[in-house]
């Protein structure tokens, strides 16, 4: 995968953050995001909604802001679960504008 620019200084990382400015997720948001999944799960099982595509089943869900924090949602706004493929697609179809 090629590197890309740090969103906050734009050195290249493998990830959209370089090591020194890596997000530190509190134990309340770890939490948050883990209730969102398992909510998520017992109401649709490993079924992903979909993000460009459709739904599909998928093992690796994770939490994701509707409004990502870097298009200016907020940290503690809402979340939707999707697996980790669509959310890789959303967040670098923000990160291209």
């Amino acid at each position: 995968m090629p590197k890309r620019p740090c969103l906050i200084c734009g050195v290249l990382s493998n990830d959209s953050r370089c090591p020194a400015h890596q997000r530190r997720r509190s134990t309340m948001e770890r939490s948050r995001r883990a209730q969102a999944v398992a909510a998520h799960r017992a109401q649709h099982g490993n079924w992903c909604p979909g993000w460009q595509r459709d739904a599909h089943a998928a093992d690796d869900l994770t939490a994701d802001h509707v409004t990502p924090v870097a298009a200016g949602g907020s940290e503690s706004g809402p979340l939707q679960c999707l697996c980790r493929s669509c959310n890789s697609r959303k967040r670098d179809s923000i990160e291209r504008g």
